[in-house]
């Protein structure tokens, strides 16, 4: 028995983080990651052409560009404060997520 329940468990657990992550997401438009990013690195000009970094970063390296905007994100959050309101009206800190996605 105590075995479904664990699994129960930990299956509402993943849920949670999932949809927690997915909120995050909504809460930070990754278009004001791009103008901070265009603000801290200068643009690159190439003949009469234009780059801005937000753009490099984003077409030659995503993997780094998705590392950022989540970096990006979680410094966001700790700015303005560890609780998290989900769509569906739940409250969360950064701790309960931390805490659950340690303990998977």
């Amino acid at each position: 028995m105590k075995t479904i329940e664990t699994t129960k468990t930990m299956a509402m657990v993943r849920g949670l983080i999932s949809d927690v992550k997915e909120d995050v997401e909504f809460l930070f438009d990754r278009q004001d990651y791009d103008d901070m990013l265009d603000e801290c690195y200068p643009e690159f000009k190439l003949g009469e052409m234009t780059f801005y970094p937000s753009d490099i970063l984003k077409n030659c390296d995503p993997v780094a560009y998705r590392c950022g905007y989540n970096d990006y994100c979680d410094g966001e959050l700790e700015e303005r404060g560890t609780e998290i309101v989900c769509s569906d009206g739940s409250l969360y800190t950064l701790e309960d997520i931390d805490d659950c996605e340690l303990n998977n």
